[in-house]
């Protein structure tokens, strides 16, 4: 069971609450400027399942690179964090990354929100950035 009194702390729900809101702004405002200048004319189905599978790749990397020097305690998520402490790095990982980035994929061609998927894509490429930026800055 998770430990409710660390999951359910005021600042870890703000800041969880704060990163859902810029998150989603950020998704919908993109959406917007990929609709209002037409930009998914240069992806198909096949190179955006390609780029969020190739990022989310990224997204194990660098975070298994900072799992490997902080342990579950320097994980912001605190989903992940909970998971990591549970069940450890790749246990977590087969968990919620694998069948997360395969049903997300998935629903997003089969229903065809194109644009969600590539803003989707760089939001995690932006966490990517931040998660190597910080291992890098510790080395």
């Amino acid at each position: 069971m998770l430990e409710l009194k660390n999951l359910l702390s005021s600042s870890a729900i703000f800041r969880f609450g704060v990163f859902t809101f810029v998150l989603i702004a950020f998704v919908l405002f993109f959406a917007y400027i990929c609709h209002r200048f037409n930009l998914l004319r240069f992806f198909n189905n096949k190179t955006l399942v390609g780029l969020f599978i190739l990022i989310n790749i990224l997204d194990v990397h660098s975070t298994y690179v900072n799992y490997v020097r902080d342990g579950w305690h320097g994980e912001i998520n605190i989903l992940a964090r909970e998971l990591f402490r549970k069940f450890g790095f790749w246990n977590s990982v087969f968990i919620h990354k694998i069948p997360f980035t395969l049903l997300i994929s998935w629903l997003f061609i089969k229903n065809g929100f194109h644009i969600f998927l590539l803003a989707l894509s760089i939001s995690f490429l932006i966490i990517v950035l931040q998660n190597y930026m910080l291992y890098f800055k510790w080395i």
